[in-house]
């Protein structure tokens, strides 16, 4: 089976780029081909030692021509809903990054656990002010709840979630 996984970065920076580079290593010893579609413009070449191909343009996908696509972290909906009816697709959750609006899964004042979904408890329990990017003139911005509906409805065709 032809495995094509997609992720944003192409290096060791975190635990989601070594559970990624072991699977594919493990797969690729099982005798099922990797290839890794990322967008990283400084991709590192002992990470990608372990996949037959990588690049960061569509074109790979032709080339490479995969069973499957194995989507780890992916932050364009429309993106992963293209691709999702491409292909079959399956997706890995390593984070709460898909549903919650923190990314943590728990409210920023009381810290207690989040079991909700994303939706009117985000705003009731002051989910959506976030940490102003560097540079910002305020040291907080706002984010909405639309941005995770969408996300998690551009996974509507997605086979399989990990």
């Amino acid at each position: 089976m032809r495995v094509l996984h997609i992720h944003e970065r192409a290096g060791f920076y975190g635990g989601v780029e070594q559970i990624l580079h072991d699977m594919a290593a493990a797969l690729t010893a099982r005798g099922w081909p990797q290839a890794l579609l990322h967008a990283d413009s400084s991709p590192r070449p002992d990470y990608l030692s372990v996949f037959e191909d990588s690049g960061s343009t569509d074109s790979l996908i032709a080339r490479f021509r995969p069973d499957v696509l194995l989507i780890h972290k992916l932050e364009d909906a429309a993106r992963v809903a293209a691709l999702s009816r491409r292909l079959p697709t399956v997706r890995m959750v390593h984070d709460h990054d898909l549903v919650c609006l923190r990314r943590h899964k728990y409210f920023p004042i009381s810290t207690q656990i989040c079991d909700l979904p994303a939706g009117f408890a985000c705003y009731r329990h002051l989910c959506f002010i976030q940490r102003a990017a560097a540079g910002s003139l305020l040291p907080v911005a706002l984010r909405g709840v639309g941005e995770r509906k969408r996300a998690i409805r551009a996974h509507a065709d997605v086979r399989l979630f990990i």
